[in-house]
């Protein structure tokens, strides 16, 4: 990681359009638009549609660094042959339950998405599905996937290994990814969702901050020496720390072990950044739906979790509390907003689109 910078994200020529306030571009644009480019660069139409959908929709969800943010990183991998437009969703090993597939060096976003369809039929046939991915590339946002299984009555589940950014705890050398753990369940109003990283940040965070010319929080990272830092080039070129320490460390490598291990895929600091653009970062993930209806009517399911959303958001609250929530609560209500307003799009992301639109002769989203 120390060889990658915080313009991994931009598009060259960037700089060669003036954009001075963030604008809002309504979701079906930007999914348009979005196709469009994954086609221009090679994807099939299938396939494109899928990619533009889960970045997308991870906007609309709030998750800003996993969305289009990175769409120039994306054109980037599949111009210099980092990813493989092209790749297959290869079915190597299968059961009743579970399936292991090799991405060939694929988007993601694409193999997350067919992996957790292939998931979820397993469950509507047996009661469960589990099917592990190798070979692959950042799937970005996990919630995508799970919330999916959540609003079909199904339980999800979706972990993935990463680049290495993250020592082990008590160590200094970069050796975990941020390896995300992500379930959701169904919900009466909306689905309930853990997604959260095993570290305090992920890599991206540092990066906004180095753009914005601002220092990270305490407790965030370390620099190469192993000190701890509130500068974000440092982090950059140090390590993110594990969420609650020894704890969170923990996660992290069992979430490789589910992923990487389990598939047989790359692990630990054998998964490549993906800044290295022309070459494949070996990523793995894991993605489970278990139907509750195995368990008890849907219905009879989320009718009980709304009765522990209310017990919850009725207990006392502490001082300068003025709401108890939910995770997935802020989810739901920020893709409510942003579904009737459009998706906000920072100054530098527009840059981006614009130059990327210009290199592949497309319309601009705006």
């Amino acid at each position: 990681m120390k060889a990658i910078d915080h313009t991994l994200y931009d598009f060259p020529g960037r700089e060669q359009f003036s954009v001075d306030e963030s604008m809002r571009i309504p979701a079906t644009h930007l999914k348009t638009w979005t196709t469009e480019v994954l086609s221009a660069v090679g994807l099939s139409d299938d396939h494109a549609v899928i990619m533009a959908n889960v970045l997308v929709e991870s906007d609309l969800l709030g998750v800003d660094t996993h969305g289009t943010y990175k769409i120039g990183l994306w054109v980037k991998r599949a111009l210099h042959h980092g990813s493989n437009p092209k790749a297959k969703f290869n079915v190597v090993h299968e059961t009743p339950t579970t399936a292991v597939i090799d991405g060939q060096a694929g988007f993601g976003q694409v193999m997350g998405d067919l992996a957790m369809n292939l998931a979820m039929e397993k469950a509507d046939a047996v009661g469960n599905g589990f099917v592990v991915v190798r070979n692959s590339t950042s799937f970005t946002a996990a919630r995508y996937y799970t919330l999916k299984a959540a609003r079909a009555g199904k339980i999800g589940i979706a972990l993935t290994n990463a680049d290495p950014v993250a020592a082990p705890y008590g160590g200094r050398t970069p050796m975990l990814g941020t390896n995300p753990w992500c379930i959701a369940v169904p919900g009466e109003e909306f689905p309930i969702v853990m997604d959260t990283a095993t570290t305090v940040s992920n890599w991206t965070k540092l990066v906004v901050h180095l753009n914005e010319g601002s220092r990270i929080p305490d407790g965030w990272a370390l620099n190469a020496a192993g000190e701890e830092t509130t500068d974000p080039q440092a982090a950059m070129n140090g390590s993110v720390l594990p969420a609650a320490g020894h704890k969170g460390y923990a996660f992290g490598l069992f979430a490789d072990i589910l992923t990487g291990v389990l598939g047989g895929g790359a692990f630990l600091n054998q998964v490549l950044s993906y800044g290295y653009v022309d070459q494949p970062m070996n990523t793995s993930h894991f993605l489970g739906a278990i139907s509750v209806d195995g368990f008890m009517p849907v219905q009879q399911f989320k009718q009980r979790i709304w009765e522990m959303v209310k017990a919850l958001k009725e207990s006392e609250k502490a001082p300068g509390t003025e709401e108890i929530r939910v995770p997935g609560e802020r989810t739901h209500q920020i893709y409510k907003e942003r579904s009737k307003e459009g998706i906000p799009i920072e100054p530098r992301r527009l840059q981006n689109m614009l130059a990327i639109s210009h290199a592949l002769s497309i319309k601009a989203p705006i």
